[in-house]
């Protein structure tokens, strides 16, 4: 009764979790991988393979087969324990047993179970590709979320700032020392930054959705997103492509998948060539019957029906015979089937040079985006020290009624725009970094 109710309650439990935990940037991908129904689906495709490789090892053993048959003959026939035409009413039964194996067939049995292997790790190489292909999708949707957090914080912030400068004014036109024109500048820039601050706002919502919607949770969940670690928001030592392509030619599902699809158009080419030879098989059978109509003599003349017992040890007979098969001419289906695994051997040969080259491609371009994105960020942080200082500044003359309400409210909006440059600038630049890590296996699920 308590594990019925446990059960009951179990998806009860893990949305409370879900509710409670603190979602990082790691337990996001790794519950993605876990649940994504792409992935789950590959799984099942992955685990069938393993099925038909395990199935395919059987093939070497030889075919085993059990028979009988029960008849009742009437008229002119052939009566089968005495093999003569009898012109009678009897039954008959019969029992036979046969086996036949495959002594020599140039490997075809070897070829068939190593193709069916190679179609197994290609199959959870598939897999692994869709697990690491997710984990930048997760990422994107995490950064986006954090740097929506981030935007909304800076426009609550601006907010209260155009909030005091609002009220300053205020006061100053109650002293004598401000005049409409300067209020309605206030008013009309708090509105401005409301109306910002609501569609930052919006924003999070709708990241936040996306990033439930990839995770495949309820819309309706609440999650607590953490910050990144350290690990993930500080620099690294300058990247050299060269280093992580090859780094990531050794990791990489779909760069191993392509190693695999050639050795398994090999094993095809070599399994259509067995066809071309003489194959050896062995048989051998074992049987008895039994009559209705087989009499046995006794020793004062007479006769009577022979035992079903003593006619199955009596009919008893066995056979072992040799079958070579030569193939001939089969409307050169054969040499088809050859010739289109040569073809196919030599595409996945040219799409896996194609594939290299794309990930070269993109593992330089990604080195280079990231060296662009930092110094982009650098340079972004060190303008806003200076719009700061410089909005600082404004503020102390300002207040001592050096610049008008105009001028303060420049140096506030391009502070604003600094921030919101600098925070996308940050979170682009922290997504780079996850690529460089991406390329180099950090995420590797192997």
């Amino acid at each position: 009764m308590k594990k019925i109710v446990y059960l009951l309650l179990l998806p009860g439990l893990q949305q409370v979790y879900a509710q409670d935990a603190v979602w990082t940037l790691q337990s996001a991908i790794r519950y993605a991988q876990e649940h994504n129904p792409g992935l789950k689906t590959a799984a099942l495709d992955a685990r069938s393979s393993k099925m038909a490789y395990a199935y395919s090892t059987y093939n070497r053993l030889p075919s085993l087969s059990l028979n009988t048959n029960y008849g009742g003959n009437y008229g002119r026939s052939i009566n089968p324990t005495t093999n003569a035409f009898e012109q009678t009413r009897f039954s008959s039964v019969g029992l036979s047993a046969g086996a036949n194996v495959l002594l020599f067939g140039w490997f075809e049995k070897k070829y068939a179970i190593d193709k069916s292997r190679l179609q197994y790790q290609s199959a959870g190489l598939q897999v692994a590709q869709q697990k690491e292909e997710l984990v930048l999708t997760v990422a994107t949707a995490y950064l986006r979320v954090l740097l929506s957090r981030e935007q909304v914080a800076t426009m609550r912030q601006q907010i209260a700032i155009s909030q005091a400068g609002k009220d300053r004014i205020i006061k100053l036109m109650e002293a004598g020392k401000s005049n409409v024109l300067e209020r309605s500048q206030a008013a009309t820039q708090l509105s401005a930054d409301s109306s910002a601050y609501f569609q930052s706002l919006l924003n999070q919502e709708q990241a936040m959705l996306d990033l439930k919607v990839i995770l495949n949770l309820d819309p309706g969940l609440e999650m607590e997103i953490g910050e990144l670690a350290a690990e993930t928001a500080g620099f690294i030592e300058q990247p050299v492509a060269e280093e992580i392509y090859q780094v990531a030619l050794l990791h990489m599902p779909e760069i191993r998948n392509h190693f695999l699809q050639t050795k398994l158009a090999q094993k095809e080419i070599a399994l259509s060539k067995t066809n071309l030879y003489p194959k050896l098989s062995l048989y051998v059978s074992s049987g008895t019957n039994y009559s209705s109509s087989f009499y046995e003599m006794l020793p004062n003349g007479g006769a009577q029906l022979m035992s079903f017992g003593r006619q199955l040890r009596n009919n008893r007979a066995q056979s072992v015979s040799v079958g070579l098969s030569v193939p001939l001419f089969n409307n050169l289906s054969t040499r088809q089937a050859i010739r289109s695994a040569q073809l196919a051997l030599e595409k996945v040969a040219m799409e896996q040079e194609a594939s290299r080259l794309k990930l070269k491609q993109a593992i330089y371009k990604a080195v280079i985006d990231y060296e662009l994105g930092r110094q982009k960020y650098l340079a972004a942080e060190n303008a806003l020290s200076h719009a700061g200082l410089a909005f600082k500044a404004a503020e102390i003359r300002f207040a001592g009624g050096f610049i008008n309400h105009f001028e303060y409210l420049t140096e506030q909006n391009k502070l604003l725009k600094i921030r919101n440059e600098v925070t996308a600038l940050k979170y682009e630049f922290y997504f780079k970094k996850l690529v460089i890590d991406y390329y180099k296996g950090a995420f590797n699920t192997d």
